[in-house]
């Protein structure tokens, strides 16, 4: 379990208490879902990520640099832990 998880009682579904929880924990749950595993796409990049173009619903997680090019989207929730 992950400190701060709450289980929401539809399946496919994560919800985090705000403040519960420090980046070892949201990094250790952005790895362990699996590739089509979840209701929105979730992205775990362990260094830096470079998205080009395109739309992308769901939740981004990145260690390092985050770089954006060609007019991407991002709609949901993006955490970078380096530059973005």
């Amino acid at each position: 379990p992950v400190p701060g998880l709450l289980e929401a009682s539809l399946p496919g579904s994560a919800f985090f208490r705000f403040g519960a929880f420090g980046w070892g924990e949201v990094t250790a749950w952005a790895a362990s879902v699996p590739a089509g595993g979840d209701s929105l796409e979730v992205v775990y990049a362990p260094g830096g990520l470079q998205l080009t173009g395109g739309r992308r619903l769901g939740v981004v997680v990145v260690e390092g640099d985050l770089e954006l090019r060609g007019g991407v989207e991002l709609i949901g929730l993006v955490l970078v832990r380096g530059r973005h």
